[in-house]
């Protein structure tokens, strides 16, 4: 319960955005811890990702605002944005070829979601393809607004692939 008045404090200090690696949100059924962070975050205009994620990783900026350890290897032009800490965890972890330029796990995305961070992502130097692997149906993540990128339009020279996930019926509805 001391997530909202420490975005409180980050608001009033100026701080940029926040990542909250805390869990027990909406994603327990506390939609009303939830809805205080998003009121929390609303009154400074600050950007929150998470809550219930893992952060963020900028390989390029050397800047891991992440809930693990993280070994950053050489930039490259692949940004992944997913729901799932552990999907991050392993492709970063991964040495396998890739070459990530940035990482981003949105947990809830209770403020900044998929769709955000994908236009955030299509006009960042050096990014040159977004994975996205993303849980419930393709309504429930609001592929209409990434895929159409709500007004923005997404560079020709960014790639993207959606990969919807989800468990029990939500995956059977994203097909």
């Amino acid at each position: 319960d001391t997530v909202p008045g420490l975005l409180d404090t980050a608001g009033r200090l100026g701080c940029g955005g926040a990542v909250i690696f805390a869990a027990d949100f909406a994603e327990t059924g506390r939609t009303d811890r939830q809805e205080l962070l998003v009121e929390a975050a609303g009154r400074h205009r600050l950007p929150v990702v998470g809550p219930n994620a893992n952060g963020i990783v900028s390989v390029p900026a050397r800047a891991p605002m992440w809930g693990d350890g993280v070994r950053l290897g050489d930039a490259g032009g692949v940004a992944l944005i997913t729901q799932s800490g552990n999907l991050g965890v392993i492709a970063l972890a991964s040495r396998r070829g890739i070459e990530w330029h940035t990482v981003v796990s949105v947990g809830n995305s209770a403020v900044v979601d998929a769709a955000q961070s994908l236009q955030q992502l299509a006009v960042t130097d050096g990014v040159r393809a977004v994975a996205l692997y993303l849980d419930g149906s393709l309504e429930e993540i609001g592929a209409d607004r990434i895929l159409l990128g709500e007004g923005a339009t997404l560079d020709l020279y960014v790639s993207g692939a959606v990969k919807t996930v989800g468990y029990f019926n939500a995956g059977e509805k994203s097909l």
